[in-house]
């Protein structure tokens, strides 16, 4: 009995090896023939990739609205809208910052040094002023600006990381050495169960920093919650990391060098997203002002929350009236402002497809555009300070109507190329895509983002490519498992195991039951030798003629020996 449990434990875990073995291969295979079909396809249309920024030869002096529509608003304090002209050539470059910059607050330099070339203009398009970016006489409201997606990034250089961490997701603190250079003394390892360890310069663990601050006993730490985003709000040098950690309804601060962890805001209702204005040792703070986060929850609804008073601002929205556009929250000394940037009579889209649909209905179509700015008051109401409104068409002519269906096209081509590139194996998809549908719903992170990453490039993404790979796999392996069998139960078992893993579970049978036929002499069909009888009609294996026995037979003892 025991032997029999061996032998079917033996062949399991053969199975088992092979099969892994195979996934990696074809999932190998299948990442390299993805890479180099779109490094084909991008040679070929490499064509119609049209440069970020092409400058167009001015022939005709711009209209008021298409002059509205290209230049770049800011506000001043008391509600001014000034429009802003970025003039582009090789001695100034051209201005790429983010809105709300003020003077000294640089967005890329180039040229001469003095940033671009500007014009500012008053909401009538009369000119104010003219010159370099950086000696702009006027100050504007700044904007929150938000962090978005988070994307994984080194955190030695860059503000942001992902919330996908793995085991060698580390957060160094740093300290000057000489008073020049920088030395790390201590290093905080994430562990996936929810919490930091921390150890210092000579490895030695100093403790553990989770949702109850500090701790010395892994038993005393409680986890933080499932994560939703992980920002980076410390000097780019991170002497002094410190990072907010966004749950749903939470926003925990860690700080590394104190050994601190806060909950900074709370919320019943879930996050959607979360800005940022005045972060510690800001790069782009300009005033010494409380940091604050600007927040917005999943039904809509806009807060201000001051990190070191504690208060939360609820804001009342202004009236829409059937518009729809983006909200941005500013800020100019202790004061807060509100834009509403938008178009009358444009719907809330539910997701892309309906953004597309009326982008088509409504193209070279006048539409109605606006701008409006507010004031929010200390109890959250707003108050108008000044509008605009200047009309905008989407013009679309036969030219741009063919680059659409190029594009389609292209598109379209490189859509069969990743179906016919991922469609091993079906079970990848029955298993997997649970998961890459509810990416956004915190199960991602749990697994270790190299899988992620796999799973995501060779998961099927047509089903009816996959389903036919499996057929053909299983058509193969029918052909090849009938004479070989030896019941219809274990056929049956290995044609649904193929039918499960295609490519790789064809390559797995295969390699476990290729075994040398032989024509029954009873029926003259094809079997195997495995088999004691024939499976198509029965008979047993053909006994060898015996053949005569030699004996060798010793009568007489061996010599004594000398």
């Amino acid at each position: 009995m025991n032997k029999k449990i061996l032998k079917h434990t033996a062949f399991f875990c053969r199975l088992a090896i092979i099969l892994i073995v195979f996934l990696t291969i074809t999932c190998t295979l299948q990442l390299m023939a993805k890479e180099l079909g779109h490094n084909l396809l991008d040679r070929k249309y490499n064509s119609m990739n049209q440069p970020y920024y092409e400058a167009e030869p001015q022939t005709t002096e711009k209209t008021r609205d298409e002059k509205l529509s290209s230049y770049q608003k800011e506000f001043l304090p008391d509600g001014t809208i000034h429009l802003i002209n970025s003039i582009n050539d090789e001695k100034n470059g051209m201005m790429f910052g983010m809105p709300g910059m003020m003077p000294g607050m640089m967005p890329g330099m180039s040229g001469n040094g003095e940033g671009p070339k500007i014009e500012v203009y008053d909401s009538n398009l009369n000119k104010i002023w003219e010159g370099p970016f950086t000696k702009n006489p006027h100050h504007y409201v700044v904007s929150t600006y938000s962090m978005g997606q988070p994307s994984w990034s080194n955190i030695d250089t860059r503000r942001r990381i992902d919330p996908d961490f793995s085991r060698e997701s580390i957060i160094p603190v740093r300290a000057l050495y000489s008073g020049k250079l920088i030395a790390t003394v201590e290093n905080w390892r994430y562990s996936p169960d929810g919490f930091f360890t921390g150890y210092d310069d000579t490895g030695t663990k100093i403790g553990y920093l989770a949702a109850n601050g500090f701790s010395r006993n892994k038993s005393d730490v409680k986890p933080l919650e499932e994560l939703v985003g992980f920002c980076g709000i410390s000097q780019t040098s991170a002497l002094t990391p410190i990072f907010d950690w966004e749950t749903e309804t939470r926003i925990y601060r860690l700080n590394f060098k104190k050994h601190t962890c806060d909950v900074i805001y709370e919320s019943d209702t879930p996050i959607k997203r979360l800005s940022y204005y005045n972060l510690p040792d800001d790069v782009f703070e300009d005033y010494d002002l409380p940091p604050a986060l600007h927040i917005v929850d999943i039904n809509g609804g806009h807060a201000l929350h001051l990190i070191e008073t504690g208060k939360t601002i609820t804001i009342k929205l202004p009236p829409m009236d059937g518009a729809y556009g983006q909200i941005d929250i500013h800020r100019y000394k202790e004061d807060f402002y509100l834009s509403f940037d938008g178009e009358r009579g444009r719907p809330k889209f539910n997701g892309f497809e309906d953004h597309k649909n009326w982008y088509k209905q409504n193209r070279n179509k006048p539409r109605t555009a606006f701008l409006e700015f507010h004031k929010i008051n200390p109890d959250g109401t707003t108050v108008k300070l000044s509008d605009l409104e200047w009309t905008e068409i989407w013009k679309y002519d036969e030219e741009d109507e063919k680059e659409d269906k190029e594009y389609e096209a292209m598109i379209e081509v490189y859509r069969k190329v990743d179906h016919a590139t991922s469609s091993t194996s079906p079970t990848i998809l029955i298993l997997f895509k649970p998961l890459l549908n509810q990416k956004s719903e915190g199960y991602w992170h749990r697994f270790p983002r190299p899988v992620t990453q796999i799973i995501e490039q060779v998961s099927p993404s047509n089903s009816i490519y996959c389903i036919l790979l499996s057929i053909i796999a299983t058509a193969i392996a029918f052909l090849h498992a009938w004479p070989r069998r030896t019941s219809n139960a274990s056929l049956a078992a290995w044609l649904i195991f193929v039918l499960l893993f295609n490519l790789p579970g064809l390559l797995t049978y295969l390699s476990l039951n290729h075994h040398e036929l032989i024509r029954c002499a009873s029926c003259n069909k094809k079997r195997h030798l495995r088999a004691d009888n024939c499976i198509a009609c029965a008979s047993p294996l053909p006994t060898p003629p015996n053949r005569p026995t030699d004996l060798i037979l010793t009568t007489q003892s061996p010599p004594a020996p000398a």
